[in-house]
Order: structure tokens, then C-alpha cells, then sequence
């Protein structure tokens, strides 16, 4: 039966400082293993008290005959290295690309990349590599600029600069309109939780609550609030009502998005100062 022998009054210093000062739990372990075998407790009954293999514990005594204190701790470069580590800068882009295509199914990206690879590729795997390249798991965007017309986008941009200038003029004041909605409903979106653990968000019922609201660079605001639908005809009942106790000089000027107004030729016929964005 194997044990360590003859341990010096220095060695076990050492050991017992490792056992209960070390930073990792394994170091820890294998620390009081020692200390166990040195006071006679045979292999058989330290791989029951660790939960392992008798074949484990006579590693850890003979590394610790071999290389001391220093024999204990994890040896560099063990395991399994993952093909991901070994990939040429073209197929680093053909994973990116892939990911694009579908942030949300790394499984489905794993099924492309391990036919386009030929070596199989796990969900496991391929967040590691991607943790590596400074990917997150975080909240998508919408984004509307695929839609946009660039000469329209650029004349408006023109526009509202030109704008503003007179505004920082004083010969008018602009205001930017938009419309928003609340309810008691939530919505449910990720989050780190603890294991084995969810946080609850607990749903209730209400009317959608929308809001109308015209504001300008000065921190102006003024706010309109329905539990209807804003259509067209409560959009202008809005703005007249601001307009009549907006101050007339200098003279108001309205920037709104499309999307808030069902009928902007409507509005547009009502009052002929009412831009859009």
C-alpha cells in the first residue's frame, strides 16, 4: 500500500498552509490528502472520502514524491484542445457571418458549421469561441434604416438643419411629436437569473394607456393621453389645442414622425405649418 512517508516538519507546514489558506478548492483537497495519507489513512479509504478513483489518488502521491508542493497544482494544457482554437482568419469570418445570419439558434449555427468545417461542432463549444471573440448575449434592435430612401433621408436632413438655424435665430420654435404606449401587462424578456432559480413577473390586466407628446430642444414638453386609439382626428384635436396656447411669437413649427399619424395629408391640409421627419 502506498503512502507518503518521512514528511518533514517544513513539508508539512506547507501542506497544512495549502489546505487551509489556498485559493483553490482542488489545491485545498489534494493538500489534506496528503496530510491524510502521511497519518497512515490507506488509498482505498481517501478515494472514498474525495469521491474519486484509487488510480487518482496514486497520481496525487506520486506527482507529490516527484515534484514536491508544486506537484499538486492543475498541470498546464490538459484536455481535450477544441478545434475552434486552430481556425484560419477566413473561417473566423465565415463564423461570424453565420452567427449574423441567425443570432438566436447558436444550435442551427453549430449544424451549418460543422457540415462547412467537417468537424462536428457543439453548442458548448461555440459559445466558448465566441465569448472569446468579445461576443455577449444580449437584447436585439430593430433597425429601419434598410428601409429608408437616401434621397428623401437626405433632403429632410437638410431641412431640419436648415431648421434649426432659424431657430437658434428666434424666428421659430420647433417641436418634435411622438407617440408612445403603457400598460400593467409586461413584457417578459431575459435575464441572468440564479440556477435552478426564476425571477417572476407577475402579469395584470389594464386598458393600453397611449400618449401624445410635442417637445422642443429647451426641454419644453407637453403631453396628451387617451385610452383610445390616436387616430387622425385626435391627433389634430392635439395640436390645435397646443397651438392655442402656444406662444405666437416666434411662430411654431411641428416635426412628427409618419409612423404616429394614420392620415399626415389630413393633417397637413389642417394646418400648413405641420412638417414631418
Amino acid at each position: 500500500m502506498l503512502y507518503v512517508s518521512d514528511l518533514p516538519a517544513l513539508e508539512k507546514e506547507t501542506l497544512e498552509w495549502g489546505f487551509r489558506h489556498h485559493k483553490k478548492p482542488y489545491f485545498r483537497h489534494r493538500c489534506q490528502c496528503m496530510l491524510l495519507s502521511a497519518a497512515g489513512l490507506e488509498v482505498k479509504e481517501l478515494a472514498r472520502i474525495y469521491q474519486t478513483r484509487t488510480r487518482t489518488i496514486y497520481d496525487w502521491i506520486h506527482r507529490y514524491d516527484q515534484f514536491g508542493f508544486l506537484g499538486l497544482l492543475i498541470r498546464p494544457g490538459r484536455g481535450l484542445k477544441a478545434p475552434l482554437h486552430s481556425l484560419t482568419s477566413l473561417q473566423i469570418e465565415v463564423v461570424k457571418a453565420e452567427v449574423e445570419n441567425n443570432p438566436q439558434s447558436l444550435r442551427a449555427v453549430c449544424v451549418v458549421l460543422s457540415e462547412k468545417f467537417g468537424f462536428t461542432i457543439t453548442k458548448s463549444m461555440l459559445k466558448k469561441y465566441l465569448k472569446k471573440l468579445k461576443y455577449t448575449w444580449h437584447r436585439l434592435r430593430k433597425w429601419l434604416k434598410p428601409r429608408q430612401d437616401p434621397l428623401e433621408y437626405a433632403r429632410l436632413s437638410e431641412e431640419l438643419k436648415t431648421l434649426l438655424q432659424l431657430e437658434d435665430q428666434n424666428y421659430l420654435k420647433v417641436y418634435f411629436g411622438d407617440q408612445s404606449g403603457f400598460s400593467l401587462d409586461p413584457s417578459v424578456p431575459y435575464g441572468w437569473q440564479p440556477g435552478g432559480k426564476y425571477t417572476a413577473l407577475v402579469p395584470q390586466k389594464s386598458q393600453r394607456r397611449n400618449v401624445f407628446g410635442l417637445f422642443s430642444r429647451d426641454n419644453e414638453f407637453e403631453g396628451y393621453e387617451t385610452f383610445g386609439t390616436i387616430n387622425t382626428a385626435l391627433l389634430i384635436a392635439f395640436i390645435d389645442d397646443f397651438a392655442s396656447r402656444s406662444p405666437k411669437n416666434p411662430s411654431s413649427y411641428w416635426i412628427m414622425r409618419l409612423c404616429i399619424m394614420p392620415s399626415f395629408s389630413k393633417i397637413k391640409e389642417r394646418n400648413g405649418q405641420t412638417k414631418t421627419s
